[in-house]
């Protein structure tokens, strides 16, 4: 080795950090390692506190003593309910609504008679009441009955128990006269007129 050699030789130049891992003046790591920023408005975790639980209640002595005759009495209840219900269902089928039916034929007051096709028609006569599809209802003699001092003379009838779910019904007077009848004209009392 040359004296000197040493002054004359040229030494490599420092290397720098790349500007991207160069110390940030107000940080202590480089720029490529900062720590993560967490948001300023993040909220702590809050505490509850939970109360010991406290001595057990007293128990309900007047339920257990009474759950026996509540369930009997609701049992006995129920069965009383829906025999009832069963019989106004049967009541129901079988009830038939009835009316009372009134009707009369003028005649003459000194025969108590008229002529009615062919026919005549007295208080000996019966008034037979059918329904439309010919079912025999009721039937009824005819009663004298004068009205206007007996200048006006009457053959009535009145007859109980009338189906009153028939739409219409047909009268007989006699053996000869017979006229279709609404129910509501026969409950009102209808006024037969025969010719003769």
């Amino acid at each position: 080795m040359h004296p000197g050699s040493w002054s004359g030789q040229q030494h490599p130049q420092s290397q720098e950090y790349p500007k991207e891992q160069q110390y940030s003046q107000n940080q202590g790591y480089p720029q490529t390692f900062q720590q993560p920023q967490y948001p300023s408005d993040s909220q702590q975790g809050t505490t509850e506190f939970w109360l010991d639980s406290g001595a057990a209640l007293p128990r309900r002595e007047w339920q257990h003593k009474t759950r026996v005759p509540v369930i009997v009495g609701t049992s006995i209840a129920m069965v009383v309910f829906a025999a009832l219900a069963g019989l106004a269902v049967v009541l129901g089928i079988n009830y038939t609504p009835h009316f009372t039916a009134i009707g009369g034929v003028p005649v003459s007051c000194g025969s108590w008679e008229t002529e009615a096709n062919g026919g005549t028609i007295s208080d000996k006569s019966v008034v037979t009441i059918y329904s439309e599809t010919g079912t025999k209802l009721a039937t009824t003699p005819l009663e004298r009955h004068s009205t206007d001092e007996g200048r006006q003379c009457v053959l009535r009838f009145s007859v109980d128990d009338v189906d009153a779910s028939q739409s219409g019904y047909v009268v007989h007077v006699g053996d000869t006269f017979a006229q279709p009848v609404s129910g509501s004209a026969l409950k009102r009392g209808v006024v037969f007129r025969p010719t003769a």
